[in-house]
């Protein structure tokens, strides 16, 4: 019997043994899949704070990138707000110089107009003056024939009467003073005809041309203030001289032979 136990015991310490050594072989092998456990969370945990890291530094450069482009956009805001303010004062520049040179197109316009009627009425004055003046030629030629009749007339009468002395003196006076005005009236008539041909062919012709220049270039809606402007001063130019011309001929006249410009009855 008591052999039996000692046998019981010694299969019971061998189960001991075996269930140790088994326990022991288990424990070992969660304490080495722990250590892999272990070593590998450290590998993912040094991984995960590996790309914590990359993702946290991005993150800053991207933030320090996001500064400057901060910091940029403010200045480009500043100097957009300035460049508005300054488009603002120009364009409120031009529209007061539009304004201003709408406000002087229309008064060249009605300086134009006025120009226009000016030149009419001063083309019919020069007209109607060279219309008088070549009446007054017709009469110089009617009076140089009078006065060649009486030449005439005169001479054969001094001749019927040349026995009385005294009276062809007086005759041969008055034959020499018909001589004299009849060759003044010659040359008066002849510098009237030179006269009248140069303002007819010169003097009308500048005059027609500039108004034409002018209407043109009133009527060109492309044209510039210095062309309307250099357009007025020539036929004003033009018109100064025409002046200045015709008042040379009527003193002319009037120094020469001032009976020209009477009125006949």
């Amino acid at each position: 019997m008591v052999w039996f136990y000692f046998l019981r015991v010694h299969e019971l310490e061998e189960e001991v043994c075996e269930h140790c050594a088994q326990t022991e072989k288990r424990q070992m092998k969660r304490d080495q899949n722990f250590d892999s456990n272990l070593s590998h969370l450290k590998e993912q945990k040094a991984a995960q704070e590996s790309i914590l890291n990359r993702r946290l530094q991005q993150q800053l450069d991207e933030n320090a990138a996001f500064s400057a482009t901060i910091i940029q956009l403010k200045t480009l805001t500043q100097r957009l707000d300035k460049e508005k303010e300054s488009l603002s004062d120009q364009l409120d520049q031009t529209e007061g110089r539009l304004q201003e040179e709408a406000s002087l197109q229309t008064t060249l316009s009605e300086h134009t107009r006025r120009e226009n009627l000016s030149f009419q009425r001063e083309h019919v004055a020069t007209q109607e003056l060279i219309d008088e003046l070549r009446r007054e030629v017709n009469i110089l030629q009617t009076r140089l024939s009078q006065e060649r009749k009486k030449l005439h007339y005169s001479r054969a009468r001094a001749k019927s009467e040349s026995h009385r002395g005294s009276r062809e003196t007086e005759l041969e006076q008055e034959v020499r003073r018909l001589q004299q005005e009849s060759n003044i009236l010659r040359d008066q008539n002849e510098e009237l005809k030179s006269h009248l041909v140069a303002l007819n062919l010169c003097g009308a012709k500048n005059l027609f041309g500039a108004s034409t220049k002018l209407q043109s270039v009133s009527l060109d809606p492309s044209a510039s203030r210095e062309q309307v402007l250099e357009a007025l001063q020539e036929i004003e130019e033009i018109n100064w001289q025409l002046r200045q011309y015709m008042d040379r001929i009527i003193l002319g006249i009037m120094v020469n032979n001032p009976s020209i410009l009477e009125i006949k009855p």
